[in-house]
């Protein structure tokens, strides 16, 4: 039994000497002298690396190295590659033997690395990676000792990170500063640690942002892939603030896939854009954009991007799409976007929502059209939404379907509700040419005119809903051409229009009250409307002119008819109308009793002025033509006069010729008298008649009678 104690002792007694001088070995032994160990082994891969502080032994509570600063140039040029305040590494050692390399923990501070890349495409990381004598030989091939040993490692901390790259010949310049990352259970082999991340980064010019990170993360270096379950994401840049939250599954290998979601929560939308240098847009409504956020599913694969559903919010509207893109090279695009109510006013510029019109914008140059681009479009889109309100007039259900192939656009469907009545569409845009070529046509039913030209031109003159077609066409090189080329042929047809403050009637009434030279009873209260019922119109516009080519309505008792032009640009117009009472009608209220010359006559009103100043006297009598029309009517009154004198003066010839002649041949002598008096006058009167022309054939002469001779030769006689 002493012997067995005595053996025991002994063995203890080994054990802890030998555990001292492990003690005594680590705090004993100089790890500087590793320095020129691992200078040497760094300058065979063409790296200097300088060491100045002192390698420490620490435990950790586990066995731990300290490397103090770190320094690493190109040995070529002495360019600084990566600098270290401060590294430390703990590793666990018993597992080493079973092939584990279980690490308690790595901290580096401080890590500072450059890429930089000069004129003519070189780094001093080219040099960087193999011996600086090549043999040329290739390489020995490596033995196969087994799997690679599992690498885990229980804390990692990285403080005030930096790294800087500079490209010479792009002049592109990035830089993450301040980065902070701590990481516990990391492991490569596709087990989720959780991760946190914060840094500030910067491109070129751009601003920097601060990116914060929190959420696990999944690496397998096996399989090359990264997963993330659910990981918050913030972006800070200026005074804008962004939070995300990320999901995603993304193999880094070839080919490189990713899948995943990101749900953005409603922010402000112009700080960010000031943040970015770019000028927010000014809204009618100072509360726009103040919430805008989304949620957008991604799968992104070779040659391929589908975000499908996407979600997006803009403050209280909502709209539901999906987006497929195929074929980088050439892409393919097919989409489609419904959205809820949206007010557009609220998002127009203050000026524009106020005087329904924009700030006038200084002339700019014609603009090519970008026809290569268009020809080049391959893409299927449709865009719905419930109600659009512009300018505060609803919009129901508006729908548009397009596509575009080979350099032809087609308005597949456009449709909508508004202002009581429906509008339709379809068309074309031809880039297949030199020059585009646009054809659109139109159809509205039952839309309310007035609403829409009080929303439009501010024009509350106009009252009653119409129905019409409209052809629209074309062509041109640039935007300007395909604006002053622009055609637009026109139909419409309204059971009633009521015109507001002209009254056509009173305007007629005193065209007839001039002709007739009769002034229209006093204290007469004419209405300030006119009602056309019904109305059918044909419209041309060309060249910034809308021209009314023809007008026909029915006014009251009246039936009008009307031309005329209008200009866009100066809004100025002049509409001449042609006024006659209907044979349905007797009279006309209001008016003088008219006279029957006048009834089956056309009466002139010209409507003339600007848009800006319609009122009472802007239709008038047209007193030119009305001049011209009491001159006419006077001519032909006169030769009526004269017709009827002279026919009254033939029959007081012809009465004195025969008293005359039965007065000189007497009773006895004139049994034949009065068929002799005929025969003179007769000849009296064919003297007076125009010789024949040389075309008219000659007539016959008739042979005298004896009763013609003889009157003849008793007035000789006698």
């Amino acid at each position: 039994m002493k012997i067995l104690m005595r053996s025991l002792l002994i063995l203890i007694g080994l054990v802890c000497a030998l555990l001292l001088v492990l003690v005594v070995l680590i705090f004993t032994l100089d790890p500087n002298r590793l320095k020129p160990l691992l200078e040497k082994q760094a300058a065979e891969r063409g790296i200097e690396l300088h060491i100045p502080g002192d390698i420490n032994w620490k435990l950790f509570p586990n066995l731990a190295l300290s490397l103090g600063e770190l320094n690493l140039h190109s040995i070529q040029d002495k360019t600084l590659l990566a600098a270290v305040n401060q590294a430390e590494v703990s590793v666990q050692l018993m597992p080493i033997f079973q092939r584990q390399i279980l690490v308690d923990g790595i901290r580096l501070d401080g890590l500072e690395v450059r890429y930089e890349i000069d004129a003519q495409g070189a780094s001093a990381w080219d040099s960087i990676g193999g011996d600086k004598k090549d043999s040329g030989e290739p390489p020995a091939a490596a033995t196969d000792t087994g799997a690679p040993p599992e690498l885990a490692v229980e804390q990692i901390d990285i403080t005030n990170l930096k790294l800087q790259y500079a490209n010479a010949q792009t002049g592109d310049r990035a830089e993450i500063q301040r980065l902070n990352l701590h990481a516990t259970d990391v492991a490569l082999q596709g087990k989720a640690f959780p991760l946190q991340l914060d840094f500030s980064a910067a491109y070129n010019d751009m601003p920097p942002m601060q990116i914060a990170w929190n959420g696990p993360v999944s690496v397998n270096l096996d399989t090359q892939m990264l997963k993330v379950a659910e990981a918050d994401v913030k972006l800070q840049v200026g005074a804008a603030n962004l939070v995300a939250a990320l999901a995603t599954e993304t193999h880094w290998g070839e080919p490189l896939t990713s899948k995943g979601k990101i749900d953005i929560e409603p922010a402000a939308l112009p700080p960010l854009l000031k943040a970015l240098d770019i000028e927010p847009p000014q809204t009618a409504n100072p509360k726009a954009l103040q919430q805008v956020g989304g949620a957008i599913t991604y799968d992104f694969g070779p040659d391929q991007l589908t975000l499908k559903p996407v979600t997006l919010t803009v403050d209280d509207t909502r709209v539901d799409g999906q987006l497929q893109l195929k074929n980088f090279e050439q892409p393919v695009i097919v989409t489609g976007w419904q959205g809820t109510s949206l007010v557009v006013d609220d998002y127009l510029p203050p000026e524009m929502a106020k005087n329904g019109e924009a700030a006038p914008q200084p002339e700019t140059p014609p603009q090519p059209l970008p026809l290569e681009a268009i020809r080049d479009l391959n893409i299927n889109a449709k865009v719905a939404f419930e109600k659009l309100i512009y300018k505060q007039l609803p919009i129901h259900q508006p729908q548009l379907q397009m596509s575009a192939k080979n350099g032809l656009v087609k308005l597949e469907t456009l449709s909508l509700q508004t202002a009581d009545g429906t509008v339709t569409g379809e068309g074309q845009l031809d880039a297949r040419s030199s020059e585009a070529q646009l054809q659109m046509a139109l159809q509205s039913q039952g839309v309310n005119l007035g609403t829409l030209l009080k929303t439009f031109a501010d024009l509350d003159k106009i009252t009653g809903k119409a129905s019409a077609t409209a052809n629209i066409t074309s062509h041109g090189a640039t935007d300007k051409a395909l604006q002053d080329n622009l055609i637009v042929e026109a139909s419409a047809e309204s059971q009633e229009l009521q015109v507001t403050p002209i009254n056509i009637e009173e305007q007629f009434c005193r065209a007839l009250s001039i002709l007739q030279q009769q002034a229209l009873p006093e204290n007469l209260e004419w209405p300030d409307m006119t009602r056309l019922e019904p109305v059918k119109m044909q419209l041309r516009y060309a060249e910034n002119t809308l021209n009314l080519q023809q007008l026909n309505a029915t006014i009251a008792n009246l039936l009008s008819t009307a031309s005329g032009s209008f200009n866009l640009e100066t809004g100025k117009f002049n509409v001449p109308f042609s006024l006659s009472i209907g044979e349905f009608a007797s009279k006309v209220e209001g008016c003088l009793p008219i006279e029957e010359k006048w009834r089956k006559r056309s009466l002139p009103i010209r409507c003339k002025g600007s848009m800006d100043d319609i009122g009472p006297t802007t239709c008038l009598p047209d007193t030119k033509l009305l001049t011209e029309l009491a001159k006419d009517r006077l001519k032909g009154e006169a030769k009526e006069k004269i017709e009827a004198e002279k026919d009254r003066l033939e029959e007081r010839l012809e009465d004195k010729a025969k008293d005359l002649l039965k007065e000189k041949l007497g009773e006895e002598k004139g049994k034949n008298t009065e068929e002799s008096v005929r025969n003179l006058l007769n000849q009296f009167k064919k003297k007076k008649e125009p010789a024949p022309s040389n075309n008219e054939a000659t007539a016959p002469t008739a042979p005298a009678t004896e009763t013609t001779k003889a009157p003849a030769t008793e007035t000789t006689t006698e």
